[in-house]
């Protein structure tokens, strides 16, 4: 498993990147900043979702603190704490694994 802050970082940027944008930074209802914020929702969601239905069925002790983990993460992010941000490190690293798995999913369909 992933550590709980790159977990919802990741969260956090599926969220950001599936949503519409209007391409501007700050001005619009779809802007970068908005989009963002829409995003920490989303994961936070997700995470509430994944803690209260899960715990209706099979999920250790561990798996249920992982997860609150995750949700503290994604909460300190929209908070605008400053120790929840990624460095540049950690935040590269998000992305090796995402080309790695998006070649192999673009070699499964031919290319391009």
């Amino acid at each position: 498993m992933i550590d709980a802050k790159k977990q919802a970082h990741q969260l956090i940027l599926k969220y950001y990147y599936s949503l519409p944008n209007n391409g501007s930074h700050n001005v619009g209802i779809n802007n970068c900043e908005s989009r963002y914020r829409e995003a920490i929702n989303c994961a936070r969601i997700c995470v509430d979702t994944i803690l209260n239905d899960t715990n209706q069925f099979m999920q250790t002790q561990a798996q249920s603190e992982y997860w609150k983990e995750v949700h503290t993460w994604i909460e300190r992010v929209g908070s605008d704490d400053e120790s929840s941000r990624l460095t540049f490190d950690e935040f590269k690293m998000m992305f090796v694994d995402t080309e790695v798995s998006f070649s192999i999913k673009l070699d499964e369909l031919g290319g391009f």
